[in-house]
This record gives structure tokens, sequence and C-alpha cells, in this order.
């Protein structure tokens, strides 16, 4: 579950990779990255001094990771203050493993979701689709590729559907793209197939129909349709064979719809084996090895099981989908990209104004990591929290060495969490631990004569093999972190 936020990143930067290229352009620790250009085949997407440094880690990370030997044009500053523009170049990651990939994207042509009260919200709403942009049809909208393909133009005509036309600035296009203030995506408010009895069925939907909004409300995904759902009576705005429709959703619960999201190719890399074969923008692949794909990620699951094998690939093209094609292919591993700099996350110091209230403040602190710690062990038992994510004592080790990098107080207080950590485990009630000696106790008390000293010792012996058990586990999966 998530909210729709993440921790912010500062420019600074805190660690540069032992020979990358970022290391032989002379960028060290405590540099500050202030703007940066990505211009491979002269693009000049630029990423400004005035973009939130979240928003810039986190796209100039993407643009390496995307696209591997291709140069960044930054400008940094030392903690002396002085500012000089150097050139790094991304270059395949060594701890990451090679994936194999085809080398295509999923089609993002449809809004998802527009900022509200910007600019971009008065040309722009959600369920808009982007059908060309002066006058070229499109199969994905990204920053990249409207900055490479019109960097000399000032103005774009981007065509929508339902016969719909705006023209947008350049340089404010690609800073929305950026800012998240537009947000595109695949098609994802397309019914696949209506379920009989339902909502949807009585309302008259079919299979093709694009929901477009909910009660005046636009929507670009089926998320949001669900979110205004409501169990009474509503209108929903649809798109039929392009043609807009207002249908009456009866009164009930849910919809009743199964939603297309089957993988429809957007974009095809030059040179990629994708591009080898023929695969082309706007192709749905729909089946691979005979395994029908329901989701992008699917393709990208299938894809990367496979390894370096041929995959045999099914193809409907067309606008109604009618042209079936057959392909074979076989992936191409690729390593992700990156320049070698990692950057510090922008933090604040919580200081109090004396010794009793930062007391106070360390005992709300302790009891929220408590909470914490519960709430982990019950979504480990839920299973909500892979297991793979526990770590154990070389993984601690290896947090630590982290942890100091941001100095003394820092490390205080991750040693204070693993304290708090096993304060917590240190009280279950299971034997070995003091908890389990106190439950011990309890059932002495309750039942008036000691428990039964073979069942102490199997159970004792039973939860000593458990603890071993996770030991091995947890550093098995903490040294794959570390290698990988």
């Amino acid at each position: 579950p998530t909210i729709g936020i993440r921790p912010t990143t500062s420019r600074t930067v805190g660690a540069v990779k032992k020979k990358s290229s970022a290391e032989k352009a002379g960028i060290k620790a405590e540099d500050t990255i202030l703007s940066a250009v990505f211009d491979p085949e002269g693009v000049g997407l630029r990423l400004e001094e005035s973009v939130p440094s979240g928003v810039f880690v986190a796209n100039v990370a993407l643009l390496a990771y995307e696209y591997t030997s291709r140069p960044f044009l930054l400008k940094v500053r030392s903690p002396d203050g002085k500012t000089r523009e150097v050139t790094v170049t991304s270059s395949a990651s060594k701890s990451q493993r090679p994936m194999p990939r085809l080398g295509i994207k999923q089609e993002r042509t449809t809004v998802q979701f527009v900022r509200p009260e910007t600019e971009a919200a008065r040309l722009f709403r959600p369920g808009d689709i982007v059908e060309a942009v002066n006058g070229e049809t499109m199969g994905i909208v990204e920053a990249v590729e409207i900055a490479r393909k019109w960097k000399n133009s000032p103005e774009l005509v981007v065509s929508l559907d339902m016969d719909r036309t705006v023209t947008v600035d350049r340089k404010k296009f690609l800073s929305w793209l950026i800012m998240g203030d537009v947000v595109f995506g695949p098609r994802r408010t397309v019914v696949l197939s209506v379920k009989a009895g339902t909502r949807a069925q009585k309302a008259g939907l079919r299979p093709g129909d694009r929901i477009t909004a909910v009660e005046e409300t636009p929507v670009g995904h089926d998320s949001t349709v669900r979110e205004h759902l409501v169990d009474k009576e509503i209108r929903l705005e649809i798109v039929r064979d392009g043609k807009r429709l207002t249908v009456l959703l009866p009164e009930g619960e849910g919809l009743g719809v199964e939603w297309d999201h089957r993988p429809v190719v957007g974009w095809v890399a030059p040179g990629s084996p994708a591009e080898k074969i023929g695969i082309r923008a706007g192709d749905l692949v729909s089946t691979i090895d005979g395994k029908k794909l329901t989701d992008w990620s699917d393709l990208v699951e299938a894809v990367h099981d496979a390894s370096e094998k041929v995959l045999h690939a099914t193809v409907l093209r067309g606008p109604d989908r009618s042209r079936r094609q057959e392909f074979s292919v076989k992936p191409e591993p690729t390593a992700p990209g990156e320049l070698g700099i990692s950057f510090k996350q922008a933090r604040t110091t919580v200081r109090e104004a004396s010794l009793v209230t930062a007391l106070g403040l360390g005992v709300k602190r302790t009891i929220l990591w408590i909470k914490r710690v519960f709430l982990t062990i019950l979504r480990l038992v839920r299973g909500e929290v892979a297991t793979r994510n526990l770590q154990g004592p070389v993984g601690i080790i290896y947090m630590t060495g982290f942890f100091t990098t941001y100095g003394f107080g820092t490390l205080l207080y991750f040693l204070a969490l693993i304290s708090v950590n096993l304060g917590v485990l240190n009280l279950l009630p299971l034997p070995i631990f003091d908890g389990g000696h106190l439950l011990l106790l309890a059932c002495e008390k309750v039942k008036g004569s000691p428990v039964n000293e073979k069942i102490v010792q199997a159970a004792t012996m039973v939860t000593f093999f458990l603890l071993i058990a996770l030991a091995v586990y947890v550093t098995y999966h903490d040294v794959l972190r570390i290698i990988f």
C-alpha cells in the first residue's frame, strides 16, 4: 500500500564509485549537482536548478538507468563554493545483473494524472489520449522522446482523441513531464469483458468501451474509477466506436468488468532484438510460448524467466487487432546504467531546548518504533511482507557502515533502533527468550505447579533449531543483497 510520496533525496553526493565515469570526471563526496543536461544525439533535455531535488535525482537516475553510454553534462558545486561543468557517461552497472530484454517499452499515451490548479490542468484532463504530436503518431509520451524529436520546435501541436487539439510551449511541456504535473500511462479504463448480471451489464457496457468520466470526474486509470464508484445510481461517460456516450449505472456494488490491461508496445529501441524481428509500436503481445499475457508485468516476467532462450511470441496487429503475427526472438542481456554517484537523503535534525524535552522525544520515538516492530511481525505472519526483507548480523554490519557516513548522531540513532528490535523480540513468548520464561512463570502461576520439564526441553530445542534456520536464511539473503 502506498500514499503516493517518497523520501526526498538531496543533490549532495554521498559517495562516488571507484573507477566510474563520475570519479574520472573528478566528482567527489560532498559535491552538489546543481543541474544536468542529457544530450545524446543533441537531445538537450535540461534538468535545471529550479527542479526540486527529489525530482531532479529521480530523473537523473532514471535516464542513466535506461540509456547507457550516453553523456550527461553536469554543473557541479564543490564544498568551497566553486562551480564547474563536467561530462559524465552512464555505464552498465557492475553491481546489478544484466537482465534479458527485448528492447521495447509499454505504450504510454493516456493522461492518467494531472496536478490540479496548474497550467497543465487547463489543457489536459485524465483520460485524454495523445494520438499525435506535430502530426507524428505517438506510441509513448516521455520527456526524452519529446526533446529528441522536436528539439528545434518552440511549440508543439498535440492532437488528442475526439478531435481535440492543444498547442503548448515545448519547454513548458517538458517541464510538466519532468515535474509530474502530467503523467502518461497505458490505457487502463478499457473494458475487456462484462460479467453477467452485474451493474455494468445492466448499464449496457460492452467490451471495447473506454470509461472517461464518473459523474463528471475525468478518469484515466481503473483505480480512479473504483475510487469514485458509489452504491447509488451514477452516470458514466464512455467512448464507443469513436463516439462519446453517457450510460446510467444502476444501484449496486462494484462494477462487474474485466479491464483490458494486455501489453501494447509503445516504443521499439533501434537495433534491439524486437526491431530486428519486425515488432512495431502499436502491436499487442498476446502470448509468449503459448502463455496468455494479461498485463505488461506478465510480458516482463516471461522475458526475464527465459534468460537468453528463444521465445515464441504471438502479436496482434492493426486497429481491430485482427492481424495475427508469429515471431521468434532471443532476448539480449542488458545491464542497467548508472553514473556511479549516490546521493544523500535530505535530512533534518530535530533539536530540543532541554534535556527533559529531549528525553520525552526519545520515549515517543521508542514507542513508535516498538509499534513498527510489532506491525512488521504481524505483516510477516499475514504474508504481506516477504521474509527475504529480514536482515541478520551481516545485514546489520553492512547497514552500520552505511549509517556511519551520516555522522555519529545518526549512527547512535540506528544502534538505538537495533536495541528496540532486540528488546521487542526478547519479549516474544517463545522458549529461549525472556518472554518465553515469563510465559512459563505465568503458566506455573495459573497451574500451581511447574510446567512438565520434557515439554519445556522439547519446545526449547524446536525454537533453537528454528532460530538457527532463520539465521542461515537471513544471512543468505544478506550476502545476496551485498554481492548483487
